[in-house]
């Protein structure tokens, strides 16, 4: 068990507003000052094992490897003081600390999202999709308390994240402009502060018209977004269609082509590929 962290934790937290920004329901709550900071280093150390483990392992990616780092993702959440946890403390440290925990569970499982961990039942596509509709019911609530004009310089990044998953799990036309729009509404309101938020906002317009296109032509397999094609985006599925996934290949259409691919080594054929405890989702 983690010693309590007493002093700076006990400080009273009263909104900051200026600007003609107005906060509803201001009410006075520790602030956590020492809790959140020390949470979200030892978050930020699993993070970067992560990505190592990912992006550049010393032997072939197995699932057990991304089953070792969950747990630790689990582990750190269960270790949170129980304030923080229990949704006692709202701040925005607070709220932008579990906005990164669901995002780095994102970035954990984002690159498997059409594989199977076998003998086990996480499933990574819907651990995605509960990952991103957290982080927006989060960015809800920070948006309904504090605005988003102050946001932490991560939120435009875990927002895209967020809503390109929603949007690539979207089944119907109407769905995929009902995300599109509240992603797109939610970055305008951070672009006074972060000018990455206006490059987030394009990529989500094309993700949306790419949707769009193959919602009118299903038939092509250029159409990455809709139920019957999602497995053509390279995105969700490590450029995989008949190949197994060894390494990523230049997509033919990439919905984020000013961000350049990361190779993720995986086992050369689909018998290693399954030893190393995947199999892949048709």
């Amino acid at each position: 068990m983690r010693p309590p962290i007493l002093g700076e934790d006990q400080a009273p937290w009263v909104p900051y507003t200026d600007g003609g920004l107005e906060v509803e329901d201001a009410a006075t709550q520790p602030s956590s000052t020492c809790s959140v900071f020390t949470s979200v280093c030892e978050l930020s150390v699993i993070l970067c094992r992560s990505l190592h483990v990912i992006y550049a392992p010393r032997m072939p990616l197995a699932s057990r490897d991304i089953l070792s780092i969950y747990t630790e993702y689990l582990d750190w959440y269960g270790l949170l003081p129980h304030p923080l946890r229990s949704g006692q403390n709202s701040t925005p440290a607070v709220l932008f600390m579990h906005m990164y925990y669901h995002f780095v569970i994102l970035l954990l499982f984002r690159p498997f999202f059409n594989l199977a961990l076998l003998g086990s039942t996480v499933n990574p596509k819907n651990i995605c999709m509960e990952a991103a509709d957290n982080i927006n019911s989060l960015l809800n609530a920070y948006r309904r308390l504090y605005g988003l004009r102050r946001t932490p310089s991560f939120v435009p990044h875990i927002s895209l994240s967020s809503s390109i998953v929603r949007l690539a799990t979207s089944e119907d036309r109407i769905s995929v402009l009902a995300k599109s729009s509240q992603g797109v509404s939610d970055l305008q309101g951070m672009v006074h502060s972060h000018m990455f938020a206006n490059r987030a906002i394009e990529i989500i317009r094309d993700v949306t018209e790419i949707s769009g296109a193959g919602e009118e032509n299903a038939n092509d397999n250029t159409a990455v977004l809709t139920s019957s094609t999602k497995a053509s985006i390279y995105f969700f599925n490590l450029g995989m269609r008949e190949s197994p996934p060894c390494y990523y290949v230049t997509p033919q259409y990439s919905i984020v082509s000013s961000i350049p691919s990361q190779v993720i080594a995986l086992a050369p054929s689909i018998e290693e590929l399954r030893s190393n405890g995947f199999e892949v989702v048709r």
